[in-house]
C-alpha cells in the first residue's frame, strides 16, 4: 500500500499517472479541484479545453464551472497587482516564477472557459460516443431516456404473458399466489447491478421444475385421497384438547377445506402447506399444553405425509425460483435490445457502451479519446462503479496523463443507485500516488475533534480493514472565533449526546416506533427552546477584532432523517408546534396526500353516476366534512341529492369546458381553500393542489385527454412514473424554515445546528428479502435463492452495516456549530428492525458491546468529559407541550405603494415557426387524403405501401441529412446505418425498400427543362442540411402578414396575435446550383396511390392545408436577408432560384417535376412581408 501524503493544493507537485485524493467531509474538495485546474493551466501549460473535470450531477457541473472561473479570475487579479486574503492562493502565488507566462495562460483560459470540459459522467460518455460514433460503433443519433421503467415494464409484461398464459391452472396459481401482478414478480429480482452482477443459481429450468412439481403433486394428491381422513381425526382431537395454537385452531376447518379443494383441482395454493410436516406443525402447537411431554413425542404418532409435502414445497419454490431467474436473465439480455430497437438509450447505457467500445474497438478509439485531454479530474469518485473506473483508467491511467481521482470513500452512500465502493478500492490499489486533504473548513474545532473521537474509538470504524478504508483524523481549520453559539451569555455545547430513558416495558428496551416518537417529541421541544425569542440563541463571530452576533433562525437548523416517511412525521410535528419547517427532498408532488385525494375526486367526477365513488370523494379533506357531517348528509336524501347533482354538474363542465375550468369552479363553489386553511400546513397543501392542477391541465391539453384518459395518467403518475419536473414547488416561506432532510440528500450540505435522531436505527428487512446482493472476489453476486444464500445474507448484512456507518459519518459531519446525536436502546423485531446495538452508532460507541442501560449510560456520560460535549438523559416529553411562540410583529403603519410604470406583460418571446403555423385559422393534420377525394388517373406511384406517419417522415429526413446524395443514388449504400435508423424509429420495413426509395428521391430531376437538376447532382460543398435560423421580429402583427400574403393560394390566414423577439426554425436543405440559391423541403405526406395525385396543380391544396405556403415565404425571407448580408453584389432576381417542396412519394426519374411544388416568390410581396415583420432588421 502506498503511503498517503498531505495534499497541499498550492505546492504539492502535480504528477502524471493515477493520483488518488481522499477529501474528508468539510476539507474543501471543490476548492481543491479549482486549485488543481489553476495549477494545470499555469504550471503545466495545459489549455483549459484539454482539462477534463467530471462530476455526477448537473448542479455540481455548474458549481464547479463557477468555482474554477472564480479561481482563475482571482489568480489573474493577483498577477496584475491585486490582493487576496486567501492564504492558499497567496501561497501558490509565491511559487510562480514566470508571472508573465502564467498571466497569459490565465487570460487565455478565462477567454475559453465556456469550452472547458466540465461534464457529468453521462454527458462525458455521450459526447465521446457522439463525436466518435463511427469509431465506437454507436448510432449517430438516439433518444436518451432518463427512466427506462416503461420499457422494462413492457418487457416484464411480455414475459408474464409468454410464460404464465400457457401454464395449467395449478402451476399458474402457485405463481399468481406469490406474485399477483407482473410488477410484483419484477420487484422480486430488481436490485442495483442486475445488468452486470453474476446471477445465481446458474441454471434452474422452469420447464423441468413444473414437470417435477406435477409429479410430486400427484403423489401427494394420491396420499390425500387415501389417508387424509385419518389425519384429520388427529387434528380434530388436538383442537378439542386445546393443543393447537389459537390461529390454527380457529382456521382448521377452512384450512382443511382449502387443501381438499386444491387436491381436487378447484382452488389455489393453500396457506400453511407446511402443517403437513412435523417441522411446520411444531409451530402450530400450543406450548402451554406440552409442559411434561415434548412436542416431538406428541407428533411421533401422527400419520403426516412429511416427505411428500416437503417435495411439493421444494418444487413450488423451484418453480418460483426458475421463473425469477428466467426473468432476470431476460431483462439483462433484452432490455438493451428493446431500447435499441426503439432508438432509445438509457443514461446508464452511455457508460456501458463507452466501456464496451473501449474494450472492443482496440487502441484506435483509446488513442483518439485519450488525446482530447491531457489532465482529468474525477470528482465524487467514491460514487463510481466498475465500468466508470475502467473508462477513466483506460483513457487516462496509462502514465502519460494527469489523472486525479478525488472523493471520500467514507461518504460512499449511494449503493442503491449502483455506486460500488469496491471499485474505489480497486482504484486505490492501482494508484501511483495517494494523498489526503487534512483540514476541515466547515465545523467548530471542538466538533471536529469529537467526530474524530467517535471514529477513532474502535478498530475498523467502517467495517473494512484499515488498509482498505482507514480513518484519518482531520485537523480543524477554524478557531472558536470563527463561530460559536451563546445563550444567556454562556457557550452552548458543540456535541450533545441524548439518551432515551429506559422504557417502562420489555425490560427497559424500546420498540423502534415508540423510540422514534419519543425522540421526535424531544427534538421539537428542543428546537422550540433554541428559537425562543424571549431567550434567543446567538451566533457570535470575531474577525480582525470586530465582534458580530446574529440571532439563530429556524433556517439554521436541520433534522436529518432516514426516510421520506420519517420526514413527513417531523414536518407534521413541527407544524403542530408552530415551527415553520420544510422537507428538503426531491419528493414528487405526486407522492403527496393531495395527489391521492385529487385522484379520489377525479374518479368520482369521471363516473358521477357511481354513488359509492361520490361518497368516497366526499370524505377527502378538501370538503371539510366531519364524520357526523357525512352521516347527516348521507341519511338526508335531499341533502345527498344536492351533492350528487353538483358532481354531475362538475362532470358536464369538465367535458364541455375542460379540466382546469371545471376545477376552478369546484374549488370556488366548495370553499376548498377555506376548508384547507383551517388545517395544518395549509400553505403547502394549497401550493401542491395548484401544482397538481397545472400538471394535469398541461397533460390533458398536450395529449388531448378526456376524463378517463386523464384518470389513467394520474393513477400512473402516483404509482411512481413521475419525473424531475414534478417535484414539490418551493414556497417563499420555506426559505425561513427548519430543514428536514434525508441523510442521503444531506451529503454536500451544511447547517449551523444538526439533529441526528435516527443513527440508532438499522433495518433487518434483508433477512426476509428474496434475493441477496453482495461482493465476492470475482465481483458483485446476485443470489436469487442458491444453496449458499444464507451465507451470503451474512455478507450482505456486513456490507449494509458498512454503508450505514458511512451514512452516519455523513450525518455527523453536516454541522458547523452543534450536533445532537440521539441514542435509544431498541429491541429487535426479526425481519423488520435490528437491535440498536447492531446499528452504526451502536457499532461505533460500544465497540465492546452495549450491555444494559447502566453500561450504555456510563459510556455516553464519559463522552461529556471531552471539551464542548454534553450528555442528556431524555425523559418523557409531550409533543403537545412544545410550542413555539413567534416574536411579536412590528407595529408598522400600512401604506399603499404608488403603481410603477413597468408592466409585467410582454409579447417578447422566442417562438418557433411551428408555433406560428398553429395560429392558422384552418388546419388539416391528416396524413391521408380526404375520404371523398377521387384518385387521379395515371400510373401507380413507384413505391406503394410505404408506412404513413411521423416516424417514417423522420426516418427519410434523417437519411437525407446524414448520407451524401451521390451515395444514396446507387440504391445499395448505407444498408447497416439505414437498418439502425429503421430500428430507432420502430419501422418494420426492409432496408432494400428504403434504399430504393431514397435512390428515387435523389435521382429525380426536380424541374422541367434545361434548368432541372437532381439532388445527386448537387455539389456537397454547396449544401447546408437542416440549416437553423433565428429570425428577428421587431413587432410582428399576424394581421399584417395576412394582408401581405392575402393573394397566395397556398397560405392559410393566421389568427390575430402580436409577437416580438425571435422566430426560430430549421430549413431542410439550402443549396446553390448554377449560381442560384434554392430552398428545398421534404414532405412524406401520402396524397394518393397514383402519380397523378402528385401533379403540381394537385399539390396546391396540400400546401394550403398544412400552411406550407406561409412556411416557404418565411424561409424565403430568411434566406433573402441572409444572402443580402453575406453575398457581395447580391440581387434577388439574379441569385435566388426559388423554393422546391418535394412530396417524395410522387417522385419518379421518368417524370421530372412530378411531386414537386416549385415557386419563385414575388420580390414585391417579399418586401411587403419584410416590412410586416420588422423592416429587415
Amino acid at each position: 500500500m502506498i503511503a498517503e501524503a498531505i495534499l497541499d493544493c498550492a505546492r504539492t507537485p502535480l504528477t502524471r499517472g493515477i493520483n488518488l485524493v481522499e477529501a474528508s467531509a468539510g476539507t474543501g474538495k471543490t476548492y481543491a479541484i479549482g486549485m488543481l485546474v489553476l495549477r494545470a493551466v499555469t504550471e503545466l501549460g495545459i489549455p483549459i479545453d484539454q482539462i477534463l473535470v467530471v462530476t455526477f450531477t448537473k448542479a455540481a457541473t455548474e458549481e464547479l464551472r463557477s468555482r474554477i472561473r472564480q479561481r482563475l479570475a482571482e489568480a489573474r487579479n493577483l498577477l496584475t497587482g491585486g490582493s487576496s486574503d486567501d492564504a492558499t492562493i497567496n501561497a501558490w502565488l509565491a511559487t510562480v516564477t514566470d508571472r508573465q507566462t502564467a498571466l497569459e495562460r490565465l487570460r487565455q483560459a478565462l477567454g475559453l472557459i465556456d469550452r472547458a470540459g466540465i461534464f457529468t459522467i453521462h454527458s462525458f460518455c455521450l459526447q465521446m460516443l457522439t463525436e466518435q460514433a463511427l469509431e465506437s460503433g454507436q448510432l449517430f443519433d438516439v433518444e436518451l431516456l432518463a427512466d427506462v421503467g416503461q420499457v422494462r415494464t413492457q418487457l416484464v409484461e411480455d414475459f408474464w404473458r409468454s410464460h404464465l398464459y400457457p401454464l395449467g391452472p395449478r402451476v399458474c396459481g402457485i405463481v399468481a399466489d406469490k406474485y399477483p401482478t407482473p410488477a410484483e414478480l419484477a420487484a422480486s429480482i430488481m436490485v442495483p447491478g442486475l445488468a452486470y452482477g453474476r446471477i445465481l443459481p446458474d441454471s434452474v429450468s422452469f420447464d423441468e421444475a413444473t414437470t417435477r412439481f406435477e409429479k410430486c403433486f400427484l403423489r401427494l394428491a394420491s396420499w390425500w385421497q387415501q389417508s387424509s381422513a385419518v389425519l384429520y381425526g388427529y387434528f380434530q382431537k388436538a383442537q378439542e384438547e386445546g393443543q393447537l395454537k389459537k390461529a390454527l385452531s380457529e382456521e382448521l376447518s377452512f384450512w382443511w377445506d382449502s387443501l381438499s379443494a386444491w387436491f381436487d383441482g378447484e382452488g389455489g395454493l393453500p396457506k400453511h402447506l407446511d402443517y403437513l410436516t412435523r417441522e411446520g406443525l411444531l409451530e402450530g402447537l400450543n406450548g402451554n399444553k406440552f409442559r411434561k411431554r415434548s412436542k416431538d413425542d406428541f407428533l411421533a404418532e401422527w400419520p403426516l405425509p412429511e416427505q411428500l409435502a416437503m417435495d411439493v414445497q421444494e418444487m413450488t419454490g423451484s418453480i418460483l425460483l426458475a421463473l425469477r431467474l428466467e426473468l432476470a436473465k431476460t431483462l439483462r439480455a433484452e432490455l438493451q435490445h428493446r431500447l435499441q430497437e426503439q432508438g432509445h438509450m438509457s443514461f446508464d447505457d452511455l457508460i456501458v457502451r463507452l466501456d464496451l467500445a473501449l474494450a472492443n474497438e482496440g487502441e484506435g478509439l483509446k488513442r483518439i479519446l485519450g488525446e482530447r485531454f491531457a489532465a482529468a479530474l474525477i470528482d465524487e469518485f467514491q460514487d463510481t462503479d466498475s465500468a466508470q473506473w475502467r473508462i477513466f483508467s483506460t483513457l487516462f491511467g496509462g502514465g502519460s496523463h494527469y489523472l486525479y481521482l478525488i472523493g471520500d470513500p467514507k461518504q460512499a452512500i449511494y449503493r442503491f443507485r449502483g455506486a460500488d465502493i469496491f471499485s474505489y478500492f480497486t482504484a486505490r490499489n492501482a494508484a501511483h500516488h495517494q494523498a489526503t486533504l487534512a483540514h476541515n473548513y466547515r465545523s467548530h474545532p471542538l466538533l471536529v475533534n469529537e467526530v474524530n473521537n467517535i471514529f477513532s474509538g474502535r478498530v475498523a470504524p467502517f467495517c473494512f480493514p484499515d488498509d482498505a478504508l482507514p480513518f484519518h483524523p482531520v485537523l480543524p481549520a477554524k478557531s472558536e472565533k470563527d463561530g460559536e453559539l451563546l445563550q444567556n451569555g454562556e457557550r452552548l455545547p458543540v456535541m450533545v449526546y441524548c439518551q432515551l430513558a429506559e422504557s417502562d416495558k420489555d425490560k427497559g428496551r424500546w420498540s423502534s416506533g415508540k423510540a422514534a416518537e419519543s425522540i421526535r417529541e424531544y427534538v421539537v421541544a428542543e428546537v422550540c427552546r433554541l428559537l425562543d425569542h424571549a431567550n434567543p440563541v446567538t451566533c457570535r463571530k470575531e474577525k480582525d477584532g470586530a465582534v458580530s452576533a446574529t440571532v439563530l433562525a429556524a433556517r439554521d437548523i436541520a433534522v436529518l432523517v432516514r426516510s421520506n416517511h420519517h420526514a413527513d412525521e417531523y414536518l407534521l410535528a413541527f407544524a403542530r408546534a408552530g415551527i415553520p419547517a420544510v422537507v428538503g427532498s426531491k419528493k414528487s408532488v405526486f407522492e403527496t396526500e393531495e395527489a391521492k385525494e385529487l385522484l379520489t375526486l377525479l374518479a368520482a367526477l369521471a363516473t358521477p353516476g357511481d354513488m359509492f365513488s361520490v361518497k368516497r370523494a366526499m370524505t377527502i379533506s378538501w370538503f371539510g366534512l366531519t364524520g357526523n357531517d357525512l352521516l347527516a348528509i348521507w341519511e338526508d336524501e335531499s341533502a345527498f341529492d344536492d351533492r350528487f347533482n353538483r358532481f354531475l354538474s362538475y362532470h358536464q363542465s369538465w367535458q364541455e369546458k375542460g379540466f382546469l375550468a371545471m376545477m376552478n369552479r369546484l374549488l370556488a363553489d366548495e370553499d376548498v381553500y377555506l376548508n384547507l386553511a383551517r388545517a395544518e400546513m395549509a400553505e403547502r397543501r394549497i401550493a401542491n393542489i395548484h401544482h397538481l392542477l397545472e400538471l394535469v391541465q398541461e397533460t390533458e391539453t398536450a395529449e388531448k385527454f378526456g376524463p378517463d384518459e386523464t384518470l389513467v395518467w394520474l393513477r400512473a403518475m402516483i404509482a411512481g412514473k413521475s419525473g424531475d419536473e414534478d417535484r414539490e414547488l418551493r414556497l417563499e416561506s420555506d426559505e425561513q424554515a427548519v430543514r428536514i432532510v434525508t441523510m442521503h440528500s444531506a451529503k454536500g450540505l451544511q447547517y449551523p445546528i444538526v439533529f441526528c435522531p435516527f443513527l440508532w436505527y438499522r433495518s433487518d428487512r434483508e433477512q426476509r428479502a428474496e434475493l441477496v446482493s453482495c461482493h465476492e472476489e470475482d465481483g458483485l453476486v446476485i443470489d436469487l435463492g442458491s444453496a449458499e444464500i444464507a451465507k451470503r445474507r451474512l455478507k450482505a448484512a456486513e456490507e449494509t452495516l458498512a454503508e450505514d456507518l458511512r451514512l452516519a459519518y455523513v450525518a455527523l459531519t453536516r454541522a458547523e456549530l452543534c450536533c445532537y446525536t440521539m441514542w435509544a436502546d431498541v429491541k429487535p423485531v426479526k425481519g423488520r428492525v435490528a437491535s440498536s446495538h447492531e446499528s452504526a452508532l451502536g457499532y461505533l460507541i460500544f465497540p465492546d458491546g452495549a450491555g444494559g442501560f447502566p453500561e450504555q449510560q456510563q459510556k455516553l456520560q464519559a463522552f461529556s468529559a471531552h471539551p464542548g460535549v454534553e450528555y442528556r438523559l431524555l425523559l418523557s416529553v409531550s409533543e403537545s407541550s412544545a410550542h413555539h411562540l413567534k416574536p411579536p410583529a412590528n407595529e408598522l403603519a400600512m401604506r399603499s405603494l404608488s403603481p410603477g410604470e413597468r408592466t409585467l406583460v410582454t409579447n417578447y418571446q422566442m417562438s418557433s415557426y411551428s408555433a406560428m403555423a398553429s395560429l392558422s385559422e384552418q388546419e388539416d393534420h391528416g396524413a391521408e387524403p380526404p375520404g371523398d377525394s377521387v384518385a387521379e388517373p395515371g400510373p401507380e406511384i413507384l413505391h406503394p405501401g410505404l408506412p404513413a406517419g411521423a416516424s417514417f417522415g423522420n426516418l427519410i429526413h434523417d437519411a437525407l441529412e446524414l448520407f451524401p446524395f451521390h451515395s444514396l443514388a446507387s440504391g445499395t449504400a448505407h444498408g447497416e446505418e439505414l437498418a439502425r435508423l429503421c430500428r430507432r424509429y420502430g419501422m418494420a420495413i426492409e432496408t432494400p425498400t428504403v434504399q430504393a426509395f431514397l435512390a428515387t428521391i435523389v435521382t429525380t430531376p426536380l424541374l422541367h427543362g434545361e434548368g432541372g437538376f437532381a439532388l445527386a447532382q448537387l455539389d456537397e460543398d454547396r449544401i447546408v442540411s437542416e440549416m437553423p435560423f433565428y429570425f428577428h421580429m421587431e413587432r410582428l402583427d399576424t394581421r399584417k402578414i395576412n394582408d401581405a400574403l392575402s393573394g397566395e393560394t397556398t397560405v392559410t390566414p393566421l389568427s390575430p396575435k402580436v409577437m416580438q423577439g425571435y422566430l426560430t426554425g430549421f430549413v431542410d436543405l439550402f443549396c446553390e446550383h448554377d449560381g442560384k440559391f434554392y430552398i428545398l423541403d421534404y414532405k412524406t405526406n401520402f396524397l394518393g396511390g397514383n402519380m397523378g395525385d402528385y401533379r403540381p396543380d394537385r399539390l396546391i391544396s396540400a400546401m394550403a392545408s398544412h400552411n406550407y405556403g406561409l412556411q416557404y415565404w418565411i424561409y424565403t425571407l430568411v434566406l433573402h436577408r441572409y444572402l443580402a448580408n453575406v453575398l457581395p453584389g447580391y440581387s434577388y432576381k439574379k441569385h435566388f432560384g426559388g423554393v422546391l417542396y418535394l412530396f417524395v412519394r410522387g417522385l419518379s426519374p421518368a417524370m421530372p417535376g412530378n411531386g414537386v411544388y416549385a415557386a419563385l416568390p414575388s420580390q414585391e410581396i417579399l418586401t411587403r412581408l419584410d416590412t410586416a415583420v420588422g423592416g429587415g432588421r
